[in-house]
């Protein structure tokens, strides 16, 4: 490995020789950004160029790196692409790994567990937050790394952008809330309890005892209303706002 980690320039890369003599090279150069995509689109669906301009707005750069076999013509047999976040809004430094792929037939040499610790010791010299983007099935994976679940509202909202994804983060972080015995379908689970009682709460009734006369007439004649179009097939009809209201409360006069 090299020395000293470092970030290579933008449009460019770095290269550094690893144990079992393949190459390991990271960094934004077209052909590396390009070799990557080709072999990560083999299970992922990317398009480098839309996702560049994307994170560029959110002022987030892509960064890759490959494993290549230099007795095979340097072929790409792994490739990672991750998120960086050098400066976020709340003054933080963040590596977000979304996208890892390993050739097929080069499984078991253990290629993905060297991009995977290479890019957290690469973002722990630059005092990086670390997390990844994983499904529920690979998160047993990133578990081996010490990724757990990140449960910080917040963090998740802005870094877990798939629906069928969960956000995992490094113990070392130093922001956000982790907890290594939650259970990924437990959180998913609670995650939607906690959406539906929002919802729940925003469509709760108001007290009848804090409403003013004209609410209450309005409240009675919509549930008297109710109770008749339960009993009745629905019509649509355009009515005139005005008109609704009057015979609303004509309706709930009479009941009193």
């Amino acid at each position: 490995m090299e020395e000293e980690l470092s970030l290579a320039p933008q449009g460019e890369e770095r290269l550094t020789v690893l144990p079992n003599g393949m190459l390991l090279k990271h960094g934004t150069s077209l052909q590396l950004m390009s070799h990557a995509s080709e072999l990560i689109n083999k299970d992922f669906k990317s398009d480098p160029t839309k996702d560049w301009e994307k994170y560029e707005k959110k002022q987030q750069r892509l960064y890759y790196a490959t494993v290549e076999d230099p007795t095979n013509n340097d072929e790409v047999v792994c490739a990672i692409r991750t998120v960086l976040e050098e400066e976020a809004t709340d003054g933080m430094s963040r590596c977000i790994i979304d996208y890892i792929h390993t050739k097929e037939g080069r499984g078991g040499q253990g290629l993905a567990k060297a991009l995977v610790n290479f890019i957290i010791k690469l973002a722990q010299s630059f005092c990086m937050d670390t997390y990844v983007v994983s499904t529920e099935d690979a998160a047993a994976f990133w578990m081996k790394f010490g990724f757990v679940l990140e449960m910080d509202p917040k963090l998740r909202e802005q870094y877990n952008v798939f629906s069928d994804t969960h956000l995992l983060g490094l113990p070392t972080n130093s922001k956000g809330k982790r907890d290594s015995n939650a259970k990924l379908g437990e959180v998913s689970a609670q995650m939607d309890v906690e959406d539906e009682e929002e919802e729940e709460e925003d469509e709760e009734e108001e007290d009848p005892e804090e409403l003013t006369d004209i609410e209450r007439a309005i409240l009675a004649s919509t549930q008297s209303a109710a109770t008749t179009n339960a009993q009745q097939p629905q019509v649509v009809e355009e009515d005139d706002d005005d008109d609704d209201l009057a015979l609303a409360l004509a309706m709930s006069m009479q009941q009193q």
